[in-house]
């Protein structure tokens, strides 16, 4: 049921990239594919969103709402992952 959820979610993302998202929906989205959200420290205003399958490290603002450009770049950063896990599983290396 949460997969389903945060499907849903990312598809909402991508249909309207403007729309007042929140850290809460870009942390459902992120637990699908095991992304690791890291909360802000050392003055930071910005978390941080890795993943093994990337070298890139995304970081999203703790403000709310999360402004569109961040949304698009998440998106991308979600297809990166998804690439890349897609990639390994035929036996294929991708660097991002």
């Amino acid at each position: 049921m949460a997969v389903a959820k945060a499907d849903k979610t990312l598809q909402k993302m991508r249909n309207n990239q403007r729309s007042d998202w929140s850290l809460s929906d870009v942390e459902r989205v992120c637990r699908r594919l095991d992304i690791e959200v890291v909360p802000p420290r050392g003055g930071s205003s910005h978390y941080s969103l890795k993943h093994p399958a990337v070298i890139m490290i995304l970081t999203i603002p703790k403000d709310k709402p999360i402004v569109f450009t961040y949304i698009v770049q998440l998106t991308k950063f979600i297809d990166s992952i998804e690439m890349s896990i897609k990639s390994v599983a035929q036996g294929e290396a991708h660097v991002d």
